[in-house]
């Protein structure tokens, strides 16, 4: 069974107070490749460690510019992806009720593990009639959805049975045909260096999008998706 690897981390507060809120992350399609790029990041932090004087985990928001912009380019030919969420074109019941807020970022989870699914069943990197193992680490954070087993089963549902659509009430329909096994994992970022390459890609889109400066977004083999549509 063929394996696939993705690592999460977000930028920005899912409230109206903050004008967006992003998902950004890599993708790798075997355990060597992100073995690869472990190896990469890392020997690149612990250079930048020493330079910077910064002890414990080097976060975007701790990180001299030109030191966010090395990470960032060491990841560069990686597989990567973000979904952007303009928060004020968000549903005010969405956004009044704290519960809701948070189904709605689990939400905004499936839809950017699905979109970028699809986007490699269009390029031919996997192949939806065979069986697939997806491994999901996410940063720690609070879930509306009971933690791990139930986001599990929520991005399940949206890959093999097809789902409503969280704010219209349109059904996706199912994209994976054979046997799916998913994982999820809630990591400790200080410990994980691609969900911290994540951190850096999640806050470079963030601020892109809040100094209107979309060169920043410009990326090989990095899809976009942008809630609400």
């Amino acid at each position: 069974m063929k394996t696939i690897y993705m690592f999460i981390d977000d930028s920005g507060v899912f409230h109206p107070n903050d004008a967006y809120f992003v998902y950004a992350g890599y993708v790798f399609m075997s355990k060597a490749e992100t073995e690869r790029a472990k190896r990469k990041y890392r020997t690149l932090l612990s250079r930048l460690r020493k330079e910077s004087h910064v002890e414990g985990e080097l976060k975007a928001c701790r990180l001299k510019r030109k030191h966010k912009r090395a990470l960032f380019n060491v990841m560069r030919h990686e597989e990567s992806f973000f979904v952007a969420v303009q928060n004020r074109k968000v549903r005010q019941s969405i956004m009044t009720i704290t519960d809701t807020r948070h189904r709605y970022k689990d939400y905004i989870l499936k839809r950017i593990v699905r979109e970028k699914l699809t986007n490699l069943i269009r390029s031919a990197q996997i192949d939806p009639y065979e069986d697939l193992a997806i491994h999901i680490s996410i940063d720690e954070q609070h879930t509306a959805m009971n933690g791990y087993y139930n986001l599990k089963s929520a991005i399940y549902e949206e890959l093999v049975l097809g789902v409503p659509n969280f704010d219209y009430g349109r059904k996706y329909k199912p994209i994976m045909y054979g046997n799916l096994h998913i994982e999820v994992e809630f990591c400790n970022s200080a410990s994980n260096y691609l969900i911290q390459a994540s951190d850096i890609l999640a806050n470079r889109i963030y601020t892109s999008l809040l100094t209107d400066q979309p060169a920043l977004r410009a990326k090989e083999k990095n899809m976009a998706l942008y809630l609400p549509k």
